[in-house]
């Protein structure tokens, strides 16, 4: 099977990476040319275009900055369009549901599309360890499921565009926990109690979280 993947950023690289690191043909493209070197250093194939990057794959993987670039690789640059009759297009990008949808309901006859934003940061790209809310059809998931296990935990959250429901839901929260966090740094401190010990002692009482150990360092 072969795998494209468009987009070699903070977060596309190391993704790209893991399924290089698995076996899997992957042929590539971005715009920064830095970027492009090193994926074919690992092992990658370039591709001269986001039109031929589709246009010779199975499966095309986009990682790419926000929903108006997706447009723009998709729509004006033709790769949606050069995608041939049975592939499936992954978008790991957080996007809009309704783009998504706008994007599969312009595709050629047989490309199916997933969209499949995800979390865990940089750390997770590179280590394996993220998490990936998809949606769309549920056929189409299970022939990409172990391509997509690479790169983490696959969550199916059910129709198109409910993953980037998911994923935005999960942000909201995370903002949530990270504001409440820092007003409670602010409290403890304008009150006399040493930032590193208050941080010792949220990890160990009922204030725990995920935002508080793996974000409050930062």
């Amino acid at each position: 099977m072969n795998i494209g993947f468009i987009g070699l950023g903070n977060m596309g690289l190391p993704m790209c990476k893991r399924l290089l690191a698995a076996g899997l043909n992957v042929k590539v493209f971005d715009i920064n040319s830095g970027a492009l070197t090193l994926a074919v250093d690992h092992g990658a194939t370039a591709s001269k275009s986001v039109a031929e990057c589709a246009s010779q794959v199975d499966v095309l993987f986009t990682s790419l900055p926000r929903p108006e670039h997706v447009e723009k690789v998709m729509l004006d640059n033709d790769a949606l369009q050069s995608l041939k009759h049975g592939a499936i297009w992954v978008d790991l990008t957080t996007n809009r549901k309704e783009l998504i949808i706008e994007l599969a309901n312009k595709a050629p006859t047989g490309v199916s599309v997933l969209d499949s934003p995800v979390t865990g940061a940089v750390d997770g790209a590179r280590n394996g360890k993220l998490t990936l809310f998809v949606g769309g059809d549920k056929q189409s998931l299970d022939r990409v499921k172990p391509i997509l296990e690479n790169l983490g935990l696959v969550i199916y959250c059910g129709p198109l565009g409910t993953g980037n429901v998911v994923k935005l839901v999960t942000n909201q929260l995370w903002f949530i926990a990270a504001a409440a966090i820092g007003e409670g740094f602010a409290t403890g401190i304008a009150n006399g109690v040493e930032l590193d010990t208050l941080w010792g002692a949220i990890k160990e009482s009922v204030g725990d979280s995920f935002v508080a150990r793996h974000d409050a360092p930062s």
